[in-house]
């Protein structure tokens, strides 16, 4: 409920149609779907609940796939909002090539035997053998939301700096 009223003001707050706006209301949406696929896999996991291996398996490689798109649209966020003229398109080349790494990774990872990011086998998740790939990309988008905009973000104020940075990391 908060999060869905916190969202509300800040959509209010942006110009419609902006990079601004698209990449915030993308974090909202990415935001549901993990909430989503997180109670899916509460649900098979804690509680029990019965559902066909190959279904939690998607779910999972899901999860490994939306989690970093989030840390990608916070950066586009504070790109869009760091430039006052239009963004340089290699930004988006950058996002697109960091998240298609990872989601090959994670759709390698459904194939039995390749144990990548994660190994799901008669009913039990363990964390494959290059996961730490998946930790390094949440560190590549957040050095890059820090150290990219450098010029841009000196031009806005300090607590607008602040916020950038550090809503990231929560």
């Amino acid at each position: 409920m908060r999060f869905g009223l916190a969202f509300l003001f800040v959509q209010r707050q942006l110009e419609r149609n902006s990079g601004k706006y698209k990449a915030f209301l993308a974090i909202f949406v990415l935001i549901l779907l993990i909430i989503f696929q997180y109670t899916v896999m509460t649900l098979y996991f804690e509680a029990k609940v019965s559902m066909p291996e190959p279904f939690i398996k998607v779910i999972i490689a899901l999860v490994f796939i939306f989690l970093p798109s989030i840390n990608a649209m916070w950066y586009l966020y504070v790109i869009h909002s760091t430039y006052e003229s239009k963004v340089p398109l290699w930004h988006r080349a950058f996002i697109i090539s960091v998240l298609s790494i990872n989601m090959l990774l994670s759709l390698l990872s459904l194939l039995p035997g390749t144990n990548l990011y994660f190994v799901f086998e008669n009913g039990r998740f363990a964390i494959g053998r290059v996961h730490f790939i998946h930790g390094l990309i949440y560190v590549v988008f957040y050095l890059a939301t820090m150290i990219v905009p450098r010029k841009q973000i000196l031009m806005v104020s300090r607590l607008q700096r602040l916020i950038y940075l550090f809503v990231f990391t929560l």
